[in-house]
C-alpha cells in the first residue's frame, strides 16, 4: 500500500493512480462512554443548548480553534414539516455555543436523490437567514474532494467527503428523532449516512440488507464526537416522508452514538434489536446509557402517543422488500424531477398526518 496521507485508528487514506482511496481498519465501535443528558427546550433554545452542552461535558470534547462539522438532516425532510429535518433555530444555538468557546463550526449536508442542497432549499428549510447573519459556513459534502472508500465487509466502494475524514475536524451528528420505513429509526448513526458524498445513495437500497451495512459503516468511519438528537416536534409514523408530529421539546446529548441510539429507540418505541445497522456496530458489546442528573425525561403522555404511532418492525421488513424497485429509477430523473413534486408530499403531510398529531405550542427563539 502507498504511503498514507491520513492514518487513524479507524482508517487509512492514501493516493493511488491519482485518486484518494480509503480503507477501513478493524476497530471497536462502542466507546463505553454511556453518558446521556436530556434537556427541555422550552422557549429559549440558546439557554437549553448551553445547559445541555455543559452537562454532557462538551468543553472536554471541543476547544478553542477546533473545526467542528455540524452534520444536519436537511435533505431527508419535507417542506414545512418541522419534525422531518433539523430545526435551524437549534442549529443556530449550537453555533453560538461553539463559537463561545472559541471553536470554528460549520454546517454541512450532502445531496440526496430528491434534493440537491441548493440556496433555495436552505431558504425553504429556514437556514439561510441565520447562516448569513452569523456568517456561518455551509458545506455541501457532495461538491468537495472525495475519498473512494472501502468499508469492511462491503464489496461496493463508497465516496466519502475528505473534509469529514481529516483528524482535525470533529463531527456533531445533529438530527431530529424520527421513524424510518426501511431502517426503523433515524437518529445519530443514520444521520451520518446522509454525509456520503454521492447523491446516488439510492443504489444502496437496491439490495435487502446493503443499506443497513452502509449506514453502519458510514457512522463507524465518520464517527461523531458528540451526538445531539432534538426537536420541538418529533415525527412518528412513516418517516422520512410522512410524519405525525407530537410535541417533544427535548434535546438529547450523548457521548457515544450507540448509547444515543439505544435511548432514542426506546423513546420512539422501536425495538433496538430490530435495528440492523445498530446491531452491526454493537460487535458484541453491552450497549447501555446512563442518564445524567438533571435530565428532563419525556412525559409519559408524549411517549404513549409516539409509541402508539410507531412504525412496526414488520412494516419495515415489508418496505425493504417492496420499495427497492423505486431505487432503480434513473438517477437523473430522481435528481431533477422528484423535487418538483415536493409540494405534493407537503400537502399529503398537512392533509392526512399533521392533523393526527399535536399543534406546535412552544415558542421559537
Amino acid at each position: 500500500m502507498p504511503q498514507p496521507v491520513i492514518e487513524t485508528g479507524r482508517y487509512t487514506i492514501y493516493h493511488e493512480h491519482g485518486k484518494l482511496l480509503g480503507s477501513e481498519k478493524p476497530h471497536r465501535v462502542y466507546t463505553g462512554d454511556d453518558r446521556v443528558f436530556i434537556q427541555a427546550i422550552e422557549d429559549d433554545a440558546g439557554a437549553a443548548m448551553a445547559r445541555g452542552m455543559e452537562r454532557i461535558g462538551a468543553s472536554e470534547i471541543f476547544g478553542p480553534g477546533d473545526l467542528v462539522a455540524i452534520k444536519v438532516n436537511i435533505g431527508g425532510g419535507i417542506h414545512g414539516v418541522l419534525p422531518t429535518y433539523t430545526d435551524p433555530d437549534l442549529v443556530s444555538a449550537l453555533v453560538d455555543w461553539l463559537r463561545g468557546i472559541g471553536a470554528h463550526p460549520f454546517v454541512c449536508e450532502a445531496n440526496m436523490r430528491g434534493h440537491t442542497i441548493t440556496p433555495q432549499l436552505l431558504t425553504v428549510r429556514g437556514y439561510t437567514t441565520f447562516l448569513r447573519e452569523k456568517h456561518v459556513p455551509f458545506v455541501n459534502l457532495s461538491t468537495i474532494p472525495r475519498v473512494t472508500f472501502q468499508f469492511l465487509g462491503i464489496h461496493k466502494h463508497v465516496d466519502l467527503p475528505l473534509l469529514l475524514l481529516k483528524p482535525n475536524v470533529k463531527i456533531i451528528s445533529f438530527a431530529p428523532p424520527k421513524h424510518h420505513w426501511e431502517c426503523g429509526i433515524t437518529c445519530a448513526q443514520k444521520n451520518m449516512y446522509g454525509a456520503i458524498s454521492e447523491a446516488k445513495k439510492s443504489r444502496y437500497h437496491r439490495s435487502y440488507e446493503l443499506i443497513d451495512h452502509v449506514v453502519a459503516a458510514a457512522a463507524r468511519v465518520m464517527k461523531p464526537a458528540l451526538s445531539i438528537i432534538g426537536t420541538r416536534q418529533l415525527g412518528a409514523g412513516l418517516g422520512p416522508h410522512f410524519a405525525i408530529p407530537f410535541n417533544f421539546n427535548r434535546l438529547i446529548f450523548a457521548r457515544d452514538m450507540l448509547s444515543c441510539d439505544k435511548l432514542c429507540a426506546e423513546i420512539l418505541g422501536y425495538p433496538v434489536d430490530k435495528i440492523k445497522y445498530f446491531q452491526i456496530n454493537v460487535q458484541g458489546a453491552d450497549i447501555r446509557y446512563t442518564m445524567l442528573p438533571g435530565s428532563t425525561p419525556v412525559e409519559a403522555a408524549a411517549l404513549d402517543h409516539i409509541r402508539a404511532n410507531r412504525i412496526p418492525p414488520k412494516s419495515v421488513e415489508t418496505s425493504k422488500k417492496t420499495l427497492f424497485v423505486q431505487y432503480f429509477i434513473p438517477s437523473f430523473i430522481q435528481t431533477f424531477v422528484y423535487h418538483h413534486f415536493e409540494w405534493l408530499l407537503t400537502w399529503l403531510n398537512h392533509k392526512f398526518y399533521v392533523p393526527r398529531g399535536d399543534p406546535l405550542t412552544s415558542q421559537r427563539g
